[in-house]
């Protein structure tokens, strides 16, 4: 995706309850500030910022000086030297799981609505892959749970059947 956009980084972030975040997947050029794993504290989107990506709105913004942004979320841009980027949300059953996000580093851009069309879509194959695997390792839970069941049964089964059969016995040795 940041070689088709021809862009300076491209990163999956993953939204926290308290609407912290953490960057899961990312691909950089070299020379920009990697952010993969890192934990980001956006006290912009704690307030209640970004509430347009709750509903499935994207932006593109040509260049951050001149977007309106909050200073909150200047700061952040500026932390990982961002002139310009798409942002897309990723709604995994209709809730804002996290974003899918493109950067210009080297300058300000304008950015093409076959971009930002491209980048939404792959955004709708990111949550619907995140839903496919919440699904299976739902299933995966569920089926060690039924195994767990059925061993526990099935040593419950053992132990009574030799309950039974030492019962059996001593009624055989003690009967007249």
């Amino acid at each position: 995706v940041r070689q088709f956009l021809q862009a300076d980084r491209v990163i999956v972030y993953q939204f926290h309850p308290d609407m912290s975040g953490t960057v899961v997947a990312e691909s950089v050029l070299p020379g920009w500030k990697v952010s993969l794993g890192r934990e980001i504290q956006d006290t912009c989107f704690q307030q209640g910022a970004g509430a347009d990506y709750h509903q499935g709105k994207k932006r593109a913004i040509d260049n951050i000086y001149q977007a309106g942004l909050t200073e909150c979320h200047l700061q952040l841009l500026e932390e990982f030297e961002v002139k310009a980027n798409l942002v897309v949300p990723i709604l995994v059953n209709n809730q804002l799981w996290g974003l899918l996000i493109a950067h210009q580093c080297t300058a300000p851009r304008h950015w093409q609505t076959v971009e930002l069309d491209l980048l939404e879509q792959l955004g709708v194959q990111i949550a619907i892959a995140i839903q496919q695997a919440s699904a299976y390792e739902q299933l995966q839970a569920e089926i060690a749970e039924r195994q767990r069941v059925e061993e526990s049964l099935r040593e419950s089964e053992e132990r009574f059947r030799s309950t039974f059969e030492q019962a059996a016995v001593c009624l055989l040795y003690t009967s007249p």
